[in-house]
């Protein structure tokens, strides 16, 4: 699992208009988009918690992978 920092965002080069995507998610709702860094297909993903509106992130190569990471995430914060 790797979680979404300003090194990741800069070391794949997401466009602006897709971190601004993934910051107005809803409190409850999944947001994600597929891209390509070099060779690799990722998955980045975010779900912000409708519970204290905590947005959580990550980029995984599957959609999959990133919502195991978010079921982690959610057994830790509640």
């Amino acid at each position: 699992m790797i979680i979404i920092s300003d090194y990741i965002r800069e070391s794949v080069q997401l466009p602006n208009e897709s971190i601004m995507f993934f910051e107005k998610a809803e409190p409850g709702q999944e947001r994600y988009v597929y891209f390509t860094h070099r060779t690799r297909s990722l998955c980045q993903y975010s779900y912000r918690s409708p519970r204290d509106n905590e947005l959580f992130r990550t980029v995984n190569p599957t959609l999959e992978e990133c919502r195991q990471a978010l079921a982690e995430w959610l057994k830790l914060h509640i």
